[in-house]
């Protein structure tokens, strides 16, 4: 009897710390997220007012910020219950424009708590918009003279 409930109480205890971990997983992530958002949207208020200064940036900056916008969104538009197509979907983008960025294999993703990996995803999208950022919407240094800035 003593063998049950001790062998009760360590699975409850373990049972427990795995909640916490989820929690502080979750929380992390979503401290991440909220950084990445930030940046992001630094970046695009920088390249917005160099678009401004310079009129041949402008278009680049339209079609470039509309894609950028497009990326980030898509976790939201594909829906969370697709885990193949969302992971599918950040690698294709991530090959397609060359950005370079490393992502956890897909294969870790099974056992994932479905919190979790949304964040996750969130989190992957936020990095694709912010590597395609600094790529392609915000100018480079030598488009422009010492005029125009």
């Amino acid at each position: 009897m003593k063998f049950v409930t001790l062998c009760l109480f360590c699975l409850v205890l373990a049972s427990c710390e795995d909640k916490n971990n989820n929690k502080l997983l979750y929380y992390q992530l979503e401290t991440y997220e909220k950084n990445l958002e930030e940046v992001n949207k630094a970046i695009d208020a920088s390249a917005a007012y160099k678009s401004t200064k310079a009129e041949y940036l402008k278009k680049n900056y339209d079609s470039m910020s509309k894609i950028a916008t497009v990326i980030k969104n898509f976790p939201h538009q594909i829906g969370d219950k697709n885990r193949i197509k969302l992971i599918k979907t950040r690698d294709s983008i991530n090959t397609k424009f060359k950005l370079y960025l490393k992502f956890i294999n897909s294969n870790t993703y099974e056992n994932v708590d479905d919190s979790i990996f949304n964040k996750t995803i969130i989190v992957d999208f936020l990095r694709l918009t912010e590597a395609f950022q600094l790529r392609y919407v915000l100018p480079r240094k030598g488009c422009f003279t010492d005029d125009d800035l």
